[in-house]
């Protein structure tokens, strides 16, 4: 009777329910006239070293390795976008557009293998510091491709179809290329 109670015990498997709470507060609401025009996938592969030097005598390495799968939006903020209308010739003149940029970045970040030192332990604030710097390069590396360039062209395209539709002409949409 014991072992049965013993076995029962090992194979029974603890039943939790895990509870949450959480409260959403709107900030704050406003209109924009942003929009993506195009997307890329980064995957980005971090190997994370940090070593000090207890009593500089005896090192202690903390160390992980990290992968970043980062997904990027690029487009225009068309509210910055400076343009003149002429109705009656149904003409639309570009003057300025300012860059396409960055409008998001979804990091989807893991860690694997992480070891601490035996007095260097991960913290909060260097997992923070680590997203934040897997990030900037994500950014940097996005703005150094192609993303920019297919940002431009699809917004040259879209503006281009916007205009056929309603017969108009768009000047200026060279200004996308620079």
């Amino acid at each position: 009777m014991g072992s049965v109670y013993f076995y029962l015990k090992i194979k029974a498997k603890p039943r939790t329910t895990p509870e949450m709470n959480s409260l959403v507060v709107v900030e704050a609401l406003k209109r924009v006239f942003k929009v993506v025009t195009a997307e890329g996938h980064f995957t980005e592969i971090v190997d994370y070293r940090e070593t000090k030097h207890r009593l500089s005598v005896w090192p202690s390495t903390k160390k992980a390795l990290i992968k970043v799968k980062a997904h990027v939006q690029m487009g225009y903020d068309f509210s910055k976008i400076k343009w003149e209308i002429y109705e009656t010739n149904g003409k639309v003149k570009l003057q300025a557009i300012p860059a396409p940029y960055i409008l998001s970045i979804s990091p989807d970040i893991n860690y694997y293998n992480l070891a601490n030192g035996l007095f260097n332990k991960f913290t909060n604030e260097d997992f923070n510091l680590i997203q934040t710097q897997c990030i900037a390069t994500v950014r940097e590396v996005a703005e150094k491709s192609e993303l920019p360039h297919l940002a431009a062209e699809q917004a040259k395209m879209l503006l281009t179809e916007l205009a056929s539709m309603h017969h108009w002409e768009i000047e200026g949409v060279k200004l996308l290329d620079s």
